[in-house]
């Protein structure tokens, strides 16, 4: 073999091998996240929760549903997550998909939980 073919042809298996291992891993990952999605999409939800991404973000207490209004009322919600800074993050109550979009009041900061008081969200949809 001519001395210039080698570092090409090595090169080039070396790509090969590269890209064949990144497409088994990425394979690998989403068939791992999908059988993840599937369990947990099958566990039953809390009534008194409030979830995004299929994890209980905060506790909920005194639910309201006007379903005339499209809208969910609560008394109070307890939580680790900041529900001031959420985005354009749907969230889950019971069979809702919501968006919170007031607050009366909050309290606390991490470590300890945020305290929410008079919250609203507007159902945008079911699941």
């Amino acid at each position: 073999m001519h001395p210039v073919v080698r570092p090409a042809a090595l090169t080039a298996g070396l790509a090969v091998t590269t890209g064949l291992a990144t497409w088994g891993l990425i394979r690998i990952w989403a068939r791992l996240r999908g059988n993840l999605e599937e369990r947990t999409a099958s566990l039953p939800k809390e009534a008194d929760a409030l979830y995004r991404d299929g994890r209980v973000i905060a506790w909920v207490e005194g639910a309201t549903v006007d379903e005339a209004a499209k809208s969910i009322h609560f008394e109070r919600l307890t939580g680790t997550t900041n529900l001031l800074n959420l985005g354009p993050d749907v969230l889950g109550f019971r069979t809702y998909r919501l968006r919170c979009v007031a607050v009366e009041s909050m309290t606390g900061s991490p470590p300890s939980p945020y305290l929410y008081k008079k919250v609203t969200c507007n159902i945008v949809g079911r699941e």
